[in-house]
């Protein structure tokens, strides 16, 4: 008897074996990963693109990314308490435009005044993430002309906006110094940093509360400080002339800031400015 024919999919199959089989289907062998391979890349490049996208994106306000905190964090707390003398406004105004110049890419520079208001917010008046420079402009994905624009627009000139702002006189009747930068620093807002913090404080260092001054006959201590809340952050004393109290500015009363902020767990920048420095 005649074995009849098998059929599957319309071709005799008939001594059929997968040999045959492998022959007849290399090409769709060989395809199908090559064509897998090329959607994963595919995948696997948006995937990047859309990660780079989010990586670079920045509040337009602070130029700050949203999706990471700052590399490193410059903080300048100026005390309005006293106004500024005339010769100082040059050399802030070249301290201000230096820290803006050296900020690396992605740094936060962060300038707040205070006075004596214990209860009104502590509002920036410079909060701004630099752009960075056109040297740091990605060959492939970005334009060195646009961020060097972007640096000058964006960074610089709000800077100089706001060194014209603290040259212009303010006074106050107490200087609660102490209070108002553990003010600061308890907003972590203002404090949210992903690598080096630095705090400079321009002051005249004059201490004066109705609970403690520098003004009264004595002994004066500074009250103590919240034990480490500025443990991480580098600080920079830059001690303001007041020709009005010159007599009490005196290295010792420097030494205890310096005292106060190691007790808040702060290291000192070794490079902070003696007595007489910005005096005149």
């Amino acid at each position: 008897m005649k074995r009849r024919s098998q059929r599957f999919s319309g071709h005799r199959l008939s001594r059929f074996s997968l040999a045959d089989w492998l022959s007849d289907n290399k090409g769709m062998l060989i395809g199908a990963p090559m064509i897998a391979l090329s959607l994963v890349v595919v995948a696997g490049t948006t995937m990047s693109t859309d990660n780079l996208r989010r990586d670079r994106e920045v509040d337009p306000a602070t130029l700050c990314s949203v999706s990471k905190p700052p590399s490193g964090l410059t903080l300048v707390l100026v005390d309005r308490t006293d106004p500024l003398a005339q010769e100082n406004g040059p050399r802030f105004q070249q301290m201000m435009v230096g820290l803006g110049e050296t900020a690396l890419r992605a740094e936060r520079l962060t300038i707040i005044p205070f006075a004596d208001n214990l209860g009104a917010p502590l509002t920036p008046i410079f909060d701004v993430c630099s752009p960075g420079r056109r040297k740091d402009a990605d060959a492939w994905t970005e334009s060195g002309a646009l961020m060097e624009k972007a640096y000058k627009d964006k960074f610089l000139a709000p800077l100089d906006e706001a060194i014209a702002q603290l040259s212009k006189p303010s006074k106050s009747d107490y200087s609660p110094i102490t209070r108002q930068i553990e003010r600061v620093t308890k907003d972590r807002t203002l404090t949210a940093v992903g690598g080096p913090a630095k705090i400079i404080l321009l002051s005249d260092l004059l201490e004066n509360t109705t609970e403690q001054s520098v003004y009264d006959s004595g002994p004066f201590e500074l009250p103590p400080p919240r034990s480490q809340f500025l443990k991480g952050f580098t600080v920079q004393i830059v001690q303001l002339g007041n020709t009005r109290a010159a007599a009490l500015q005196s290295p010792e009363l420097t030494e205890k800031w310096v005292a106060w902020f190691r007790a808040a767990g702060a290291t000192i920048d070794d490079a902070y400015l003696r007595p007489g420095e910005w005096n005149g």
